[in-house]
């Protein structure tokens, strides 16, 4: 049959719980990626399952994570971030968080924060965390930060971009503030700091790169057009 791209994800759910449960690993493995599939699709129409049909499918996943291999491993932990419940998907993707896998750390980072996802205010402490024990990327803290609750990391997102000298760590912070908030006029905390940190031509050639290309490559020209158009002069000409 046609795929479905917007599933109903508790109907998803109840028709994967039984081979979930009782199939055999073949079978369990075959559904898991149904499950995935079907799951992603439905999330990112913004339909997301009961709280009840979450606890659910969170039990099997951790069940299935304890019989898969490594590479499985990852992939079922990024399934129980996404769409698990938090009082039962939670610990057990902090005691991950907490542990000495770095892969199996980093593939629930990857994910931690997408919208339906495990969420709370504790989430946000343990990214804190986790970058202050050097466990995140110093460069990915804002990022990471803002991705989880992009209200309470806003301080900490303007306060890089105002005063690091640290050229990734700017374009990082930066990044995250025009994506995650998708305000022209926040361009205004941007711009002034472009020419500081080398990030613009000298009218001949540009003196720095980003990931071997143009420091400024991760701007959007939309958002960054309609701050030109909407600010006051003299801020739209040393933007221009």
């Amino acid at each position: 049959s046609a795929t479905d791209f917007n599933p109903d994800p508790n109907e998803t759910i109840r028709i994967a719980l039984p081979k979930l449960k009782n199939g055999t690993q073949e079978e369990r493995v075959r559904t898991f990626g149904f499950v995935y599939q079907q799951l992603m699709f439905a999330y990112n129409k913004g339909n997301f399952p009961t709280d009840a049909n979450k606890r659910a499918l969170s039990v099997e996943l951790i069940r299935l994570y304890e019989i898969v291999d490594e590479g499985m491993k990852r992939s079922v932990l990024q399934a129980l971030t996404r769409y698990g419940e938090n009082a039962i998907s939670k610990p057990f993707i902090f005691k991950v968080l907490d542990g000495s896998d770095v892969q199996r750390r980093e593939a629930v980072l990857s994910v931690l924060g997408v919208p339906g996802g495990v969420s709370g205010p504790d989430i946000y402490e343990k990214v804190k965390d986790l970058a202050n024990r050097g466990l995140i990327k110093p460069e990915a803290r804002t990022t990471m930060l803002a991705r989880v609750d992009k209200d309470r990391a806003l301080t900490e997102v303007l306060d890089v971009i105002k005063s690091t000298t640290d050229m990734e760590h700017f374009i990082y912070s930066a990044w995250a503030l025009q994506d995650y908030y998708k305000e022209p006029a926040n361009y205004k905390f941007i711009v002034p700091r472009l020419r500081e940190l080398e990030l613009v031509s000298d009218g001949k050639v540009m003196k720095k790169f980003f990931r071997g290309g143009n420091p400024l490559g991760w701007m959007d020209a939309d958002l960054f057009s309609r701050y030109i158009e909407t600010a006051p002069f003299a801020q739209s000409l040393q933007a221009f």
